[in-house]
């Protein structure tokens, strides 16, 4: 069972990790926090720094540039970014190809009132157009839906909440994942409930990134 109790010594850990040169800086792993602010930060250095994440987790949080200004932020973890998270993205691929992909998981709950699952999709979307899916092309006039996943799934665990699985790949490759978790709100799934932002009921997230950095990195 896994649970972040310090969520700011999470995020400068992840940045000391990134500061570290070589082929060691394999993923972001970063969770729920107050107001999506970690998964914000992974989803940003996913999409500035591709040169050293190779994958990123993000859960519950938002995507790169999504708020305009600190002054928009609140109303953009209600509903939806207010800038182009699009156009981000595909600045950032003309600039990084050689560097792409990097695969994203995200995690999502369907009963979270803190950031709208609406930025999981915009957050999925992304990633999705950095990573060169066509399929974000293909629903580009209706802006906030997801394009059909290349492979969808529904499971119901005794005990569990039942959960939804939405991948996409370009070749043979995974470049996104999406969970999205029925019922749960602004935690991470499956952590210690003896901590905040944290719910003991599964679907257990931390082996959901493990899965899924094992079937993301080559």
């Amino acid at each position: 069972m896994f649970g972040v109790a310090d969520y700011w010594a999470f995020v400068v850990a992840v940045i000391v990790f990134l500061a570290i040169p070589g082929v060691g800086n394999l993923a972001i792993i970063t969770s729920t926090g107050k107001g999506g602010i970690v998964g914000g930060l992974a989803a940003t250095l996913g999409v500035r720094h591709p040169q050293v994440v190779h994958a990123v987790a993000v859960h519950s949080g938002l995507a790169c540039g999504a708020a305009t200004s600190a002054f928009t932020a609140i109303s953009v973890m209600q509903r939806g970014p207010d800038n182009d998270v699009e156009a981000v993205a595909a600045k950032a691929a003309a600039d990084a190809r050689s560097h792409l992909p990097v695969p994203l998981l995200a995690i999502h709950g369907g009963g979270d009132t803190v950031v709208a699952l609406v930025n999981a999709a915009m957050l999925v979307r992304q990633y999705l157009r950095l990573n060169g899916h066509p399929g974000v092309d293909a629903t580009s006039l209706v802006p906030r839906a997801l394009p059909p996943a290349d492979l969808e799934r529904t499971d119901a665990v005794p005990g569990e909440r039942a959960r939804t699985t939405r991948e996409w790949r370009v070749g043979d490759r995974l470049v996104a994942r999406f969970v999205s978790i029925d019922g749960l709100g602004h935690a991470w799934s499956g952590g210690d409930d003896a901590l905040p932002f944290n719910d003991a009921l599964g679907p257990d997230a931390t082996a959901l990134v493990g899965d899924f950095l094992r079937d993301a990195l080559p």
